[in-house]
């Protein structure tokens, strides 16, 4: 049995279902996304310090 002919036809015969999996797996990154959100968080300022030797800028790979 060839895998990749079962998939493709699979995929082709129910439009529907993916569509509906498609839409469910969006809407569960999403929800998961606004409950685990790290992009707002406090950062308390008893642990900044007044003066640091170095600055970081942007935090892209390199």
């Amino acid at each position: 049995m060839d895998v990749q002919r079962i998939i493709f036809e699979g995929l082709k015969a129910y439009p529907i279902i993916i569509s509906f999996l498609s839409a469910l797996l969006s809407m569960v990154l999403y929800i998961k996304y606004s409950f685990d959100s790290y992009a707002v968080t406090n950062i308390p300022s008893k642990s900044l310090l007044p003066s640091y030797d170095f600055i970081i800028i942007g935090s892209g790979s390199a």
